[in-house]
């Protein structure tokens, strides 16, 4: 399940019955991606975030090299997988960047 807020989208993680907030501050733009025959839409962040998430003692080292991984892979550190969403792919990332743009416009 995901939740789109006027300045965030909140991403469920089944993994850890979780919620990943992701703050529309924090991103460049999105874009959407296949990978394997599967859809994505990856999260451009801001060269500030990345350094702040990768210094800080609260990401794991684990998380870290995932960042890392996913960073040369797919060019995002994180993605939002499209399959399990109700909407288009395009639509839903052409949304999530028309957020940016408003959001940006506040400051």
């Amino acid at each position: 399940m995901t939740s789109l807020y006027k300045d965030r989208v909140e991403i469920y993680v089944q993994f850890n019955g979780t919620y990943k907030v992701v703050k529309f501050e924090d991103v460049k733009f999105f874009r959407l991606i296949k990978m394997h025959h599967v859809k994505y839409i990856a999260i451009e962040y801001k060269t500030k975030y990345i350094s702040q998430k990768m210094e800080s003692p609260e990401t794991s080292n684990f998380i870290k090299k995932l960042m890392v991984f996913n960073l040369q892979l797919i060019g995002s550190i994180e993605a939002i997988l499209v399959s399990n969403l109700t909407m288009r792919g395009n639509e839903i990332c052409d949304m999530l960047n028309e957020r940016i743009k408003n959001e940006s416009r506040l400051f």
